[in-house]
């Protein structure tokens, strides 16, 4: 009885494990689908916000950790503009330009604005202070969606299954066992069929 309390303590153990695991992946994919449409939504928008022209003051690679530990690589790029004689200045690239490991797709960004150069700047009419050098969507943005849906449809499986495959091994084994009754021809006669007279039969206080 010890060693079966100790298994089925062990299948706890795991199926709880895997629930808390689930409910993580969730968490996580629910995050990246909020960010993923919240930066896919301001990207939409900024295709419609109207441009002023601007220079770039200064463009660089920047090194910087990754989730990992590991150096990353960032486009920088400082750029000045100016709104109804306003002056600003901004550091957004795109709505999808995020640190990565690729340094060769980094220095190609970076090489796109060299300092001094005029470009065209889309900044938000609500927020003159919010601008971007490349409005519209990008991959990045689509990517981090479907990797925020994988994770919500991943951790969803992970605590249905569970709860759903312990409750159904536990059915299967009742069903599997089931408690049938005796048969007539099983269940022991009543004490008055027994002949009282008999020496193989105990002594009663009454016949038939």
């Amino acid at each position: 009885m010890n060693s079966s309390m100790h298994r089925r303590s062990q299948r706890g153990a795991v199926e709880g494990g895997v629930f808390a695991f689930g409910l993580l992946l969730l968490v996580v994919g629910g995050g990246l689908l909020a960010f993923g449409w919240s930066e896919a939504a301001k990207a939409k928008a900024s295709t419609t916000w109207p441009t002023t022209p601007g220079i770039i003051m200064s463009s660089s690679v920047e090194v910087v950790p990754d989730s990992e530990g590991e150096d990353g690589h960032k486009p920088t790029v400082v750029y000045a503009y100016s709104v109804d004689g306003r002056p600003f200045q901004a550091t957004l690239i795109n709505f999808g330009s995020h640190n990565g490991a690729d340094l060769d797709a980094v220095e190609r960004t970076v090489a796109r604005y060299p300092p001094g150069e005029v470009v065209d700047v889309a900044y938000d009419p609500a927020d003159p202070g919010t601008a971007v050098l490349e409005p519209g969507n990008t991959g990045a943005n689509w990517v981090m969606q479907l990797a925020g849906a994988a994770c919500v449809l991943g951790g969803l499986a992970m605590m249905a299954g569970s709860v759903y495959f312990p409750t159904r091994t536990v059915k299967r084994r009742r069903n599997s066992n089931p408690l049938t009754p005796m048969s007539p021809s099983q269940q022991p006669p009543p004490p008055w069929n027994f002949d009282p007279s008999s020496t193989n039969s105990p002594p009663y206080p009454f016949t038939r």
